[in-house]
């Protein structure tokens, strides 16, 4: 009886989906081969070549019926203005990713929570920050008049942007204009990773343990290119922060 019992748990088991498994980013392609995907996408939206993937009635269909966490392979967080249209940008369909946006891809509590929860709830092996030039968080930053005109409840996520706006002044004097708020988005987006690190021990473990892959970007709104920060700048921030969590145990 008890051999029987074994083989239909057994048996069982092995019918489940891949969501069920004790490793659910395992059901998945890895991320860096996910990523490459979300690349061609980005090369399409380039070349006015979208193929609209993941947007028939059968994906529809799949959608009502099973489970989001079967399909969805990444999660981005991206900011809030209309000229970043995130699923566009990488020619996605339904199911296919979480999209996070608030004011200036800003990475509080609240996004970190809500990345965290993606990542766990729908298993995604991808994540992504994805600033973009232009953004109008970092001209209120480096311009106080620019900021003028702001409301005051975005007034608040436009404080945290000018202490690394002074920083990023600080380290490169070099840089003006167009260069400097580049700069900015750019070192504004690996904040948001470290904030994301920092605060989220879940994923800070599975992207060291590479089931997760953590990845940087801002967008060109003219040009419609994302353009990848260099990932061993992520790396290298990961690795730093465990350290100091090693440290103050």
């Amino acid at each position: 009886m008890k051999i029987v019992l074994s083989l239909i748990i057994l048996i069982t088991g092995m019918s489940l989906p891949p969501a069920f498994g004790q490793d659910r980013f395992l059901a998945k392609d890895p991320p860096r081969s996910l990523l490459e995907n979300l690349k061609r996408g980005n090369a399409r939206f380039i070349s006015g070549q979208l193929i609209h993937p993941h947007t028939d009635a059968e994906r529809r269909k799949l959608a009502a019926e099973h489970n989001p966490d079967l399909y969805t392979f990444a999660t981005i967080l991206s900011c809030t203005d209309p000229r970043v249209p995130v699923e566009l940008i990488f020619d996605l369909g339904v199911m296919d990713a979480c999209v996070i946006r608030t004011p200036g891809n800003s990475c509080g509590k609240r996004e970190i929570d809500a990345i965290d929860y993606s990542t766990k709830h729908y298993s995604t092996p991808l994540i992504i920050i994805m600033g973009h030039n232009e953004c109008e968080l970092i001209k209120a930053a480096l311009n106080e008049e620019a900021a003028s005109d702001l409301p005051a409840s975005i007034i608040d996520f436009v404080k945290p942007v000018r202490k690394l706006v002074d920083r990023v002044r600080e380290e490169n004097p070099h840089l003006r204009g167009k260069a400097l708020a580049d700069r900015c988005a750019e070192e504004h987006v690996m904040e948001a990773i470290r904030k994301l690190f920092n605060g989220s021990p879940y994923i800070l473990e599975k992207a060291q343990q590479s089931k997760i892959l953590v990845v940087g970007a801002v967008y060109d709104i003219k040009s419609g290119r994302v353009d990848w920060i260099n990932h061993r700048r992520v790396w290298n921030l990961m690795r730093s922060i465990i350290a100091e969590k090693e440290k103050s145990k």
